[in-house]
């Protein structure tokens, strides 16, 4: 929900996001703003909030919760939230407008995306995320699933780098696809590296 009304708004005034922007017209819109943008907004901030807390868990770390007199963590984790969100916008931002999905009609340095683009998302994560966290560490809940669940959503990031790195490439944006490339994959990669040492070293 608050992606949506971020989005309205940043249709509306345009200060949301750095800019003027208009989405492609649909027969499913609501004050402008496609049904499946909220859904979007969901999964890509679910997935970088459960890609942060996998890099925790690998460090045999808890989450926040007030048992473990540990909301000091919490501003650390909304950076990386943040960022592992800004990053799938970086490079799908750009493939999405070369497709026309969306227009922005004030031009920017960023492929012609406005900079405020990037800090509208940083915000809203850390702003929904910031919420839930908090929430988190005040009615902490016990889950008993195995750690190996938590490569799920880290998968799911990795499979999204390279489906936009096969749209930059089929789209001739031969400069996203290496930032993709640089910026994107890295992190699952890295997420993995970090998953196998941490098994293996249990087991020592």
């Amino acid at each position: 929900m608050i992606g949506f009304f971020d989005e309205a708004w940043g249709l509306y005034a345009g200060t949301a996001f750095g800019g003027h922007y208009v989405y492609k017209q649909s027969a499913f819109m609501l004050l402008n703003v496609p049904y499946i943008v909220p859904i979007y907004w969901a999964v890509f901030i679910y997935t970088a909030y459960c890609v942060t807390n996998s890099f925790l868990f690998w460090n045999n770390k808890n989450k926040p919760g007030k048992l473990h007199h540990n909301f000091f963590l919490i501003p650390l984790l909304l950076a990386f939230d943040g960022i592992f969100a800004v990053i799938i916008d970086l490079i799908m931002d750009p493939i999405q407008v070369h497709l026309g999905t969306w227009t922005w009609l004030e031009k920017g340095p960023y492929f012609g995306i406005p900079i405020g683009n990037f800090i509208g998302w940083f915000i809203v994560t850390v702003l929904v995320v910031g919420i839930y966290r908090t929430y988190e560490y005040f009615y902490p809940k016990a889950i008993n699933i195995s750690k190996t669940t938590f490569m799920i959503p880290v998968i799911g990031y990795g499979a999204l780098s390279i489906a936009m790195l096969f749209l930059a490439l089929q789209n001739n944006l031969y400069p996203i696809a290496v930032l993709s490339l640089l910026i994107m994959f890295p992190i699952p990669i890295i997420n993995g590296i970090y998953f196998a040492y941490n098994r293996s070293f249990k087991t020592v």
